[in-house]
């Protein structure tokens, strides 16, 4: 289970109490309601300030609370569940100067003797893996390569891609520590909690992946969806060649806002003769894009992961940065989305 560590949170408060009088707390789905202990914990310290619960949803690392901070003066945002997301000059000069203190939560399930021997099996034949995680789940991460290098597996394990990745590490937008020893490695193994992570890996590097679902206990191949959602991209892209007018959207969100992208986009659209309008938004949701039904199709510069995995919410094409470069003729689809043969896979069957 995912937990908050208080007595952590606390050491930290009480040596920082001087700097920090108003706190603003932040946790994504799954974790906000421990906040409301974590709040009682604080009071109970006797460490005095003020304390604030952010209420917005949290897509991860690329949103955080600035703009509830900066509302009540905060001194310090506490951000639980994520690491420091790797940001770009445009964006960090954007923000309130409101540090930033991020405390990663850990599962603490135990990594079953079946599961780890289930997994042997999945990735039979596969000789050298790239081992990756995302941050929850690094315990379990540590356990899995020491059982597979005693099991002979030759293991991998990429440098982290930017600031505040660890080795090894991924998130959903940032898979640089699987691109860094993608020459070298026959699989991935991805040990985390749902495909989100390992889909990244498996579409953008086209090497045969294999996640370790450490809540559910399950091993998953992603060749086949990795082929689903490939499939329907190439189609969404078809689409989009028939479009004149675009939506550019731009989004508020603290490490999502691209706005010089956004304007890179509306001058190679104007440059082929097509319409661009850019839009600003909070929180991108179909809902949103229907107020604009003169609109033919969108770019969204905000995450390169709604174009993926809510692509089939969107009635009409919304496209991400790289699947824009790939309709503009300045990148191929295979560079993007490449696809290496199963070779392995082919000679078991």
């Amino acid at each position: 289970m995912l937990k908050i560590n208080i007595e952590e949170v606390l050491k930290f408060l009480e040596k920082n109490k001087k700097r920090y009088k108003k706190i603003v707390l932040q946790a994504p789905d799954g974790l906000r309601n421990q906040l409301l202990k974590l709040y009682d914990a604080i009071l109970e310290a006797g460490i005095e300030g003020e304390v604030y619960i952010s209420g917005s949803r949290n897509f991860g690392a690329c949103d955080i609370a600035y703009e509830e901070a900066a509302r009540v003066k905060a001194d310090v945002i506490i951000h639980f569940g994520h690491t420091q997301f790797p940001y770009s000059e445009e964006q960090i000069n954007n923000l309130p100067h409101i540090p930033v203190k991020y405390f990663p939560v850990y599962d603490d399930r135990e990594v079953s003797s079946d599961l780890l021997h289930r997994l042997c099996t999945e990735i039979e034949g596969y000789k050298n893996i790239g081992l990756l995680y995302s941050i929850q789940y690094y315990p379990q991460f540590n356990e899995i390569k020491k059982m597979l290098e005693k099991e002979g597996f030759n293991i991998f394990i990429g440098k982290g891609a930017g600031i505040g990745l660890g080795k090894g590490q991924i998130i959903g937008c940032k898979i640089g520590a699987a691109k860094t020893i993608q020459d070298r490695v026959d699989a991935y193994v991805i040990v985390s909690g749902g495909k989100f992570h390992a889909l990244g890996v498996s579409l953008w590097t086209g090497v045969p992946t294999f996640l370790v679902d450490i809540p559910s206990n399950k091993i998953f191949n992603l060749d086949r969806e990795t082929s689903r959602i490939r499939s329907i991209i190439a189609y969404k892209l078809l689409e989009a060649e028939k479009i004149d007018r675009f939506g550019i959207i731009v989004s508020r969100k603290s490490f999502q806002y691209n706005l010089s992208i956004a304007r890179y986009c509306e001058k190679e659209l104007k440059k082929r003769g097509k319409k661009a309008y850019i839009i600003i938004v909070d929180e991108l949701s179909p809902q949103i894009l229907m107020n604009f039904p003169d609109l033919e199709g969108y770019i969204q510069t905000a995450c390169p992961r709604i174009s993926i995995d809510d692509v089939m919410l969107y009635k009409k094409p919304i496209l991400n940065i790289e699947q824009f470069m790939i309709l503009i003729g300045h990148k191929k689809f295979e560079e993007v989305y490449p696809w290496r043969e199963r070779k392995v896979i082919q000679e078991k069957k």
